[in-house]
């Protein structure tokens, strides 16, 4: 079994069919900083990539994304004073979820929805993440940074890669600084809102954020983004994205942005 990691193994992929990260990203429709994050095991490719990721590299998407293998364990005798050391007990979040990627796909024929289930919320009106939350103005001053958070899309419309394809929604949150100061993202968060009136809240900090949008540091007038892919459902009203960060003269910034989702589908 091979002893490269999932990035490299991606990496030698690439390169042996000659492709650039950049043309690589097109076949697959994300980004080229997408690509390096994978290839660098800053983040892992989501479940909905890895059949066209895997057919445009010509590999069996099982074999691909296998753990890598570990050198043989070297035997020692412990001294009558050492203490057992305890078995480690289950995967590390980056294993277990590619177990449970590799086991949704091998069970299901084509796309296959993999969830961490989290339990909704029902967040208090006008308080912070909720729906009115994100309705409210922001105008910040001149003198502090302003991440103006933005999509090109008013709703994310539910698509198909084909007919008999599970209709999956895809979107992206772009990140502008339009002051010309920088900032340093502290969390980012997104909030499912679902029709029961609850909502589902996932937030990452400090250098966890890095995986998500690439670094940390925005500089004047930068832009970062958020790439999303998901299964569509009838339960989900729309998303928002709030970004909590701190400019280069110590003031405190909030920006966020609330996308509806077209969830009328066949």
């Amino acid at each position: 079994m091979s002893t490269a990691s999932i990035g490299q193994r991606l990496r030698q992929a690439r390169l042996a069919l000659g492709y650039t990260q950049e043309q690589l990203a097109e076949q697959i429709h994300v980004s080229r900083q997408t690509i390096s994050n994978w290839e660098n095991d800053r983040s892992m490719p989501d479940y909905s990539v890895l059949k066209p990721l895997a057919e445009v590299l010509g590999l069996d998407v099982a074999t691909f994304f296998q753990e890598p293998a570990k050198p043989p364990a070297t035997q020692v005798t412990p001294s009558p004073d050492d203490e057992p050391t305890p078995p480690l007990k289950g995967l590390s979040k980056r294993k277990l979820t590619y177990r449970l990627i590799l086991l949704a796909l091998v069970l299901v024929v084509g796309f296959a929805a993999a969830y961490v289930v989290k339990q909704p919320q029902q967040q208090p009106s006008g308080g912070k993440y909720s729906l009115e939350w994100f309705a409210q103005p922001q105008t910040p001053p001149d003198d502090v940074a302003y991440l103006r958070v933005y999509s090109r899309d008013a709703v994310v419309q539910a698509k198909r890669g084909s007919p008999l394809a599970t209709p999956m929604w895809r979107y992206h949150f772009y990140m502008k600084e339009e002051h010309n100061i920088g900032l340093t993202v502290q969390l980012l968060t997104t909030v499912t809102f679902l029709k029961d009136g609850t909502s589902i809240i996932d937030s990452v900090q400090g250098t966890e954020i890095g995986d998500f949008i690439d670094t940390i540091y925005i500089g004047p007038g930068e832009i970062r983004w958020l790439e999303v892919t998901q299964v569509a459902d009838d339960m989900t009203l729309g998303v928002g994205c709030a970004v909590e960060a701190i400019d280069t003269s110590g003031n405190e910034v909030v920006s966020r942005l609330y996308l509806p989702f077209e969830n009328e589908f066949e």
